[in-house]
């Protein structure tokens, strides 16, 4: 009875994950759909790009934030402590375009996260109307930030989110990031972040273009000082405060490698999943309970069950593959393929990342190890404004 009852609840948030997929599909817009208005005035636009170790990446990524048709573009490049050859890059890519400042960041510090600390740095020294928060390894279409002005400017925005699309290799790794952005919908809910009386609210790393006026009077990152999912916070902290926020998909228009690998891929999400639960351990063990029991049970039901059971194990998987095709573009649909396998992955990556959280008793990122007691004090319900 109690395999049953099991199989039928993992049925149930397996149907949910389906319904908010398709609430996404239905209710996100795309940063293209819309022609870009005519408009006599632009306002000044601050890009703001914080680079750790990005020799790798920065060139190519800036190179695309250079060639923007924006009429009115201020490029902030903001070389966080590293220690290979991007600093220097810095300053070359400044040397060869007047809209760019470089800033170097020698020290962190004490109560910060070096990406925050960075962005807030860059924030300050920026002199845009509008913010935008991008990272080192994003690629944006010319027209991408003169149709997200557009767009925020026409519908009133305060905080215009955009989802990039995420390029990856190898079937596994498809499939776990297909299944990642399929919780990520689920969890964050970003298609109702539209209405004002949703409390969600949402950030995407690769795209936060935010009023300055607004950017300022929510704390700016200080309130977000050591939050490692800097980005999603910034989103909250833009919904708690009642401004307009919206999240976009941005299809071609912003590409971004998310993770290289698959082993990469689980190393990066150690500092995120307690985080993303606000270092709660009992929220976190009921959801690793409840992604386990929606992605792995059925799957197990199918192979051992008969009759009637395996019929229901397999509407559930069916469940979850329509919205694993619902909530991600054609690229990631060949993670289909290796699905069952993918769902292992996650679950394990997941239980994993919070096994080594507690083991460690904090996470270590940008080189620094933070504790929980000292994260905790930094949550989104009593970040300091």
């Amino acid at each position: 009875m109690l395999f049953v009852a099991l199989l039928l609840a993992a049925c149930t948030l397996s149907a949910a994950l389906c319904i908010e997929a398709l609430g996404a599909r239905l209710r996100i817009r795309r940063l293209g759909d819309a022609p870009i208005g005519h408009r006599p005035h632009w306002p000044r636009v601050s890009i703001v790009v914080p680079a750790h170790n990005e020799e790798a990446h920065l060139e190519p990524a800036v190179r695309s934030l250079m060639a923007q048709d924006y009429p009115d573009l201020e490029i902030v490049l903001v070389d966080d402590r590293s220690e290979d050859r991007t600093g220097a890059m810095v300053d070359e890519l400044a040397r060869r375009d007047p809209r760019i400042r470089a800033l170097h960041v020698r020290d962190l510090p004490p109560g910060w996260m070096g990406k925050n600390h960075a962005m807030w740095l860059g924030a300050r020294a920026a002199t845009g109307e509008w913010l935008l928060f991008t990272d080192a390894d994003v690629h944006m279409h010319p027209d991408t930030v003169r149709r997200a002005v557009d767009h925020a400017l026409r519908h009133g925005l305060d905080h215009l989110t955009v989802a990039p699309l995420l390029t990856v290799r190898g079937l596994v790794l498809a499939a776990w990031v297909g299944l990642f952005t399929l919780l990520f919908i689920a969890s964050e809910r970003p298609h109702r972040v539209r209405d004002p009386r949703c409390s969600h609210g949402v950030g995407v790393g690769a795209f936060n273009l935010i009023r300055r006026a607004v950017y300022e009077a929510i704390g700016t990152h200080r309130a977000i000082a050591l939050r490692p999912d800097d980005d999603r916070q910034l989103g909250r902290q833009v919904k708690r405060h009642g401004y307009a926020q919206e999240l976009l998909v941005g299809g071609e228009r912003i590409r971004v490698a998310w993770y290289q690998t698959l082993g990469e891929a689980l190393r990066g999400i150690e500092k995120n999943t307690l985080a993303g639960m606000d270092y709660r351990w009992d929220i976190a063990l009921v959801g690793l309970a409840a992604v386990a029991l929606a992605m792995l049970l059925p799957w197990i039901a199918l192979i051992l069950g008969a009759g009637w059971i395996r019929w229901t194990a397999a509407a559930a998987i069916i469940a979850i593959a329509v919205g694993y095709l619902l909530a991600n573009p054609p690229p990631l649909w060949r993670g289909l393929l290796v699905l069952p396998v993918g769902s292992v992955v996650l679950v394990y990556g997941l239980a994993r990342a919070l096994v080594i959280t507690a083991l460690r008793g904090g996470i270590y990122w940008g080189g620094r190890f933070f504790p929980l007691e000292q994260l905790r004090q930094n949550t989104t319900h009593n970040a300091s404004l």
